[in-house]
């Protein structure tokens, strides 16, 4: 005959196993719960800098590939096709140079090409006359200032013509040199082609272009300027004539090293006089 005991000893037991049990097919189901759950979304603070920050190649707009020789070649043909149609017309170029905001002299030339096909300027009125000299140590030290800031705009706009109107036999040597490459702006309207070393070692000449007609649709540019330490910038703005043809319609540089700027406007084309 059992003892009165065993009875309650037996169902302890099966109550234990049944909630050992229990917890074990919890746990499995827990388990299985976040295999299936979608994982949560990271919080900023988690969030890798590799995912937050867009990929490169998701901006098309802004990466370089190396410039087509077609692209270059039909810009070549675009540029010498606009300064043969341009030989027909005069101008007026007028340049302003100005220091730290005030403006310090301000020239008018009439631009034409002659009989060579070399690109005459004649002074368009009176020219301004120059200061009187101050005397003394002090009116030496301000001369020599003056003539160290006159030199500098003087070779600032030197170097300007050295890039307007670009070269087109220079644009296609840095291209097959390989210094070319192009940034899209704008998918099938706009783009701008970065000619690296064009004039002098570490400049780069930026030619924006429309897509559809090889045309110039602006010019930066950054470049040294002799007796210079620091890098100068400027740009430039082309339109066209009613003809089409197309020509730099204001130019600006900044060079906030010296807190020189130069502004140089042409306007008024017409056709050249029969000769």
């Amino acid at each position: 005959m059992p003892h009165p005991e065993q009875p309650t000893r037996r169902v302890r037991s099966l109550i234990v196993t049944g909630l050992a049990l229990g917890a074990l097919g919890a746990a499995s189901l827990t388990s299985t719960a976040h295999a299936q759950a979608p994982a949560a979304t990271p919080t900023a603070e988690s969030t890798p800098t590799a995912e937050a920050t867009p990929a490169t190649a998701a901006m098309p707009a802004t990466s370089a590939v190396p410039a087509p020789a077609e692209r270059v070649a039909a810009l070549k043909e675009s540029l010498q096709r606009d300064q043969a149609t341009l030989k027909q017309y005069e101008w007026i170029e007028t340049t302003v140079m100005s220091m730290k905001g005030e403006e310090k002299s301000r020239k008018q030339m009439r631009c034409y090409h002659g009989a060579d096909g070399k690109l005459q300027k004649l002074a368009v009125g009176d020219q301004p006359e120059p200061d009187k000299k101050k005397r003394g140590i002090r009116g030496k030290v301000i001369e020599g200032k003056k003539e160290e800031i006159s030199d500098y705009m003087t070779k600032a706009a030197e170097a300007i013509k050295k890039y307007i109107p670009p070269d087109p036999a220079r644009l296609q040597a840095v291209q097959a040199a390989g210094r070319a490459s192009t940034h899209m702006l704008e998918p099938g309207k706009r783009a701008r082609i970065d000619f690296k070393d064009y004039s002098v070692p570490g400049d780069v000449l930026g030619v924006e272009i429309d897509l559809t007609s090889n045309k110039i649709l602006g010019l930066a540019v950054t470049t040294l300027v002799e007796g210079g330490k620091e890098p100068v910038n400027f740009e430039a703005k082309f339109a066209s004539l009613q003809d089409g043809t197309g020509y730099p319609q204001k130019t600006m540089l900044d060079a906030k090293e010296m807190g020189v700027t130069i502004n140089v406007e042409n306007s008024g084309y017409k056709k050249l006089a029969a000769q």
